[in-house]
């Protein structure tokens, strides 16, 4: 009994130090595969872009979100009756307040679709190439896993894509990280880079592809407040925003941009076509190559309430990788009439007034914001005005005493007489060369006389308005 006993002693502590053996065994085999060691193990990449908000830096994203001087504001007066106040906004500050109402616009910057193609670098830790594939986004299967990867070793991943489903562009020399620069974009482009050192398990890296390049989404609004009520944009001719760049290199070992030759021309804004006449236009947005300099929006002539002007915002930053709202609202700002001390008639000068010798009005006016617009109905054929003590008119006349002699009894000369020696010639026309008294043959091959201006039909005073 007693060697029984001491049997089954012994295989009891045989059978806890096998079990101690095997736990700290595991123990020890579940501590080490946290960490990295030898051999051969995997890397699996989650794709996914980004929302074009968010800027191509944190730093970019943290000012945006924080700084509201990242909000322009421009209002330009277009004369009595219009003005624009036009707002340029990164869409990361829209985003983020709650006093803003959302909007239903949609973006070129869309979410990747199916069939996405997206470029995909493996380099080792001396920058020399590994591997590369072409990826196909398939959403709701995006995990891509790259294997054969030596355990304890460090390898970068970059990823890009232009966003389109039939090419991805690949740079010349793909033989070492530092030469890995992309040539001639011209369009979206996303792209991530994330060093990784390989672990026995556990290997994951979200590959959130950031946008690098800028968009421009326009609105523009006719006022719909008091008196405007109803009002309505029938008619809006070339769009356009100037600066930015034509193409751009980037390089993927360091994640920067060179923006390559200045756009000497506008790009064009295209409008969606069923918002031309109601009180809210849009346009599809636009991408463009822009390094935070300053750009300018442009519209040859918009058409509002049987109105046509033109309008300029100069002076917009476009920084780098960060879409952009830019809301043009038409307002009506107050306006009134008022009335000068004078009221100027042409016949005051009598029945002879090519002989008359000059006679000066003064009229006052009270101040205003936006200055004064005068209409005139009825004018001599030549005539010269003071504003505030500048001459709108100093040019050169001859006379008897002191030939050539600056003076601003000169004045704009619509017809002028042809007095060619006292310089009493027409010196004003229109910008193809047209005028007032002049025979011109137009497009059609026909003769066309201009009226002499004196003859211009219409009311004999002057009517003013103030914009107070």
């Amino acid at each position: 009994m007693n060697f029984k006993n001491n049997f089954n002693q012994m295989n009891s502590v045989k059978n806890l130090l096998i079990l101690l053996i095997i736990t700290v065994t595991l123990s020890c085999q579940k501590k080490f595969d946290d960490k990295v060691g030898e051999g051969i193990s995997n890397v699996t990449l989650n794709i996914s872009a980004d929302n074009l908000s968010e800027g191509n830096s944190s730093t970019l994203q943290a000012s945006l979100k924080s700084n509201v001087s990242n909000v322009q504001k421009i209002y330009t007066s277009l004369g009595p009756e219009l003005a624009i106040q036009a707002t340029v906004e990164p869409e990361s500050i829209i985003n983020s307040s709650k006093k803003i109402a959302a909007t239903t616009q949609t973006s070129s910057s869309k979410e990747l679709e199916n069939g996405t193609k997206i470029k995909i670098f493996v380099f080792d830790s001396k920058g020399n190439y590994f591997k590369s594939l072409t990826h196909t986004y398939k959403k709701g299967d995006n995990s891509i896993k790259i294997e054969k990867l030596n355990i304890g070793s460090t390898y970068q991943f970059i990823a890009y894509s232009t966003n389109s489903t039939s090419t991805v562009p690949v740079p010349k020399d793909t033989t070492n990280v530092s030469k890995l620069v992309l040539e001639n974009l011209t369009t979206e482009f996303i792209y991530h880079h994330e060093n990784i050192t390989v672990r026995v398990a556990g290997n994951t890296i979200e590959m959130k592809l950031k946008h690098q390049f800028s968009e421009v989404y326009t609105t523009i609004e006719a006022d719909q407040t008091d008196k405007r009520l109803g009002s309505k944009i029938t008619e809006l001719t070339n769009p356009t925003i100037t600066g930015g760049f034509e193409k751009a290199s980037f390089d993927l070992a360091t994640g920067s941009p060179s923006f390559q030759n200045k756009l000497t021309s506008a790009k064009e804004l295209k409008i969606i076509a069923n918002t031309i006449g109601s009180d809210v236009i849009r346009s599809e947005s636009l991408f463009i190559l822009a390094d935070g300099a300053e750009s300018t929006y442009d519209i040859s002539s918009l058409k509002i309430n049987g109105l046509f002007q033109h309008i300029n915002i100069p002076d917009i930053k476009i920084q780098p990788g960060v879409r952009y709202n830019l809301k043009l609202k038409v307002v009506c700002p107050c306006v009134v009439d008022a009335t000068p001390t004078g009221n100027f008639k042409v016949d005051i000068f009598g029945s002879n007034v090519a002989s008359a010798t000059p006679k000066p009005l003064t009229f006052t006016f009270p101040d205003s914001d936006f200055g004064a617009i005068i209409d005139i109905y009825q004018i001599d054929n030549s005539f010269n005005m003071t504003i505030n003590d500048s001459t709108l008119y100093y040019g050169t006349q001859n006379n008897a005493n002191t030939p050539k002699q600056k003076t601003e009894t000169n004045e704009i000369q619509f017809q002028g007489f042809n007095q060619y020696e006292r310089s009493l010639k027409p010196n004003i026309q229109f910008a193809d060369g047209t005028r007032w008294g002049k025979s011109y043959v137009d497009k059609n091959n026909n003769t066309v006389t201009m009226p002499e201006i004196f003859k211009m039909n219409g009311r004999s005073d002057v009517v003013v308005q103030n914009q107070l």
